[in-house]
């Protein structure tokens, strides 16, 4: 804990990673990219009004994109959660992954099959055989032609099964149709020389117990199997286990989502699971060969913003937390989203998702999730707790436009710092990649510019060493400092005020001209 402390850059070049010609930006003044800074300690309501200046963090370095001199314009995008449309489209990705998860949460049931499978042909092994033994006392009989094989009623192997296999043990034959007198006599001589022949037969090729002519049914011989058989038949009767939860009419697509799906807000620490997960990501979605823990660590994990637990407040906590993504089935983390979270809303920062699972579309469910959550939490906790911050938007940049399909959404104003419909804001970016989307009558920027007169300097506040020197005794640091406090004035706005400024040595050597 301690002061927010800036550990202010300014203007820096770079690369850009938006545009097919991947543009570099020098040390010309009219060629930089972003005004920079590191900051430390810093409280959620402060990031929260350096969002709403256009600023972003990654980890302890803030930035804040010259849009009107660089060639892909970044405009920061937020959503009122308590307005969202969801579209039918995002309906769909809603539908397809309940779907594809029903079908992972079923492994078992593959195995289930096979064993049925098999108990099947089990079940037909044991129907042909005793189909056999009734044909060879049938054949004893010697009910040839003469006594017309007719009566039988047609004990072709579907009928069979149809009238033998209700998963019971008694496998009933009709004789004779038609003829109650004659099918009962065929009947019992029937099961006289059936007995006789499984009397014959040695354990355990035996299949048939007892055998009976059914009294309430003429012509219908009942047979009884023997008892190391039942469990084959009886199991049969049991009905499949189903893990798919029970349909209920009104039940929110989100909660038979999180049947499957157990999602859970963890701290942000670094572990050997994420790190894989992420290191997967960045090979198969960036083709970034050379991840590392520690830059895992240092981009998704540590956080300057100060964290505060309070179950009174939304997500139960304000800072940098984790939203994992896990199937329920065997517990293997598929997804994680990295967001802050704010006291008036929550910012997306980054999400990265198991390649193998690709084609559940996580990243694309996880803004609807937040969605759904942060509504909950804004329900329950506070009504104000309902902006969900996105990043930035780039009109010509397709992998950073779809994050306005999700409506109605608003664009900051790079000239007012207000923010305006994105459909309104578009009217211009369809004309220009920079320009003022705020009407007129909104006042344009100007900024912080008054300097005080003591200015303090201070150094390494990463380590907790804090030197304090007065800049209006040092006429060599004075002119340098004047310089880039006016600028970090102006990028920071009133907030500004709240936060203790340093300047890195290298910038400290040279007076500016």
């Amino acid at each position: 804990k301690g002061p927010c402390v800036s550990s202010f850059i300014g203007h820096v070049g770079g690369d850009c990673g938006y545009c097919e010609d991947k543009k570099q930006y020098g040390k010309a003044e009219n060629e930089k990219k972003n005004t920079a800074q590191f900051l430390y300690n810093v409280p959620v309501e402060t990031y929260e009004a350096l969002i709403n200046m256009n600023w972003r963090r990654c980890s302890s370095y803030y930035y804040q994109p010259l849009n009107k001199q660089i060639c892909c314009p970044q405009y920061a995008i937020r959503l009122d959660v308590t307005t969202f449309n969801k579209s039918k489209s995002q309906k769909r990705v809603e539908k397809k992954l309940l779907k594809q998860l029903e079908a992972l949460a079923k492994p078992k049931e593959k195995t289930i099959k096979m064993e049925d499978d098999h108990q099947n042909k089990e079940q037909e092994t044991i129907q042909m055989e005793i189909k056999n033994d009734l044909l060879k006392a049938i054949k004893e009989m010697d009910l040839g032609n003469e006594n017309k094989l007719t009566l039988i009623h047609r004990m072709h192997a579907k009928k069979f099964k149809k009238q033998s296999i209700h998963m019971t043990t008694n496998y009933p034959m009709i004789l004779a149709k038609g003829d109650i007198k004659k099918a009962n006599e065929i009947a019992s001589s029937i099961v006289t020389i059936l007995l006789k022949q499984t009397q014959q037969m040695e354990e355990p090729s035996q299949r048939i117990a007892s055998a009976f002519v059914n009294q309430s049914h003429p012509g219908v011989i009942n047979l009884r199997l023997m008892p190391h058989l039942l469990p084959l038949f009886e199991k049969a009767k049991q009905p499949k286990p189903s893990i798919k939860p029970t349909k209920k009419e009104n039940v929110p697509i989100m909660e038979r989502i999180e049947d499957y799906l157990l999602i859970r807000l963890t701290p942000s620490f670094c572990t050997e699971e994420k790190y894989e997960l992420y290191d997967a990501y960045q090979k198969h979605v960036h083709l970034d060969e050379e991840t590392s823990q520690e830059g895992f660590s240092s981009f998704l994990c540590e956080s300057s913003l100060t964290k505060k637990i309070d179950p009174s407040v939304p997500f139960s906590g304000y800072g940098t937390f984790h939203l994992e993504y896990r199937l329920r089935h065997n517990n293997h983390l598929v997804g994680v989203s990295v967001l802050d979270i704010l006291k008036e809303g929550l910012s997306s920062v980054y999400f990265f998702y198991d390649p193998a699972y690709e084609h559940l579309q996580l990243g694309k469910f996880s803004v609807l999730y937040e969605i759904y959550r942060m509504q909950l939490e804004q329900q329950k906790k506070d009504a104000s707790f309902k902006y969900l911050y996105l990043g930035y938007y780039i009109h010509d940049c397709v992998k950073m436009k779809y994050k306005a399909q999700y409506q109605p959404c608003e664009l900051l104003c790079p000239e007012t710092f207000t923010w305006v419909p994105q459909v309104e804001a578009v009217k211009v970016l369809n004309q220009q990649p920079y320009g003022r989307f705020a009407k007129d009558t909104v006042p344009t920027y100007t900024g912080f510019l008054n300097l005080p007169n003591t200015i303090f300097f201070l150094s390494n506040p990463e380590k907790g060493n804090l030197q304090i020197r007065r800049a209006d005794v040092d006429p060599l640091l004075s002119a340098s400092m004047k310089k880039e406090l006016a600028l970090f004035h102006h990028s920071m706005g009133n907030m500004s005020l709240q936060i203790s400024f340093f300047l890195r040595v290298d910038q400290l050597i040279q007076p500016a001209s």
